[in-house]
């Protein structure tokens, strides 16, 4: 798959899909809920939180998961 490609697949999407998509890679990415009493609440939103490889895992997971990426063999 070309990202021109790739570009495509994410401009056809549906706007909920790729709204949704965008606000579980924002959470992903920014939310610390370390020190939420509640982890179903929500955490704090801040610019510097350490990114490991499970975050970048998650991300990959959530575009994968809603058709975000080249299919195996691409």
């Amino acid at each position: 798959m070309t990202e021109r490609e790739l570009d495509q697949k994410i401009d056809k999407a549906p706007a909920k899909k790729v709204r949704a998509c965008l606000k579980e890679i924002a959470s992903l990415w920014f939310v610390d809920r370390n020190n939420c009493p509640n982890p179903l609440d929500f955490g704090t939103a801040i610019f510097d939180k350490p990114i490991d490889g499970d975050i970048i895992e998650a991300v990959t997971g959530a575009l994968h998961t809603r058709g975000f990426s080249p299919k195996e063999g691409e």
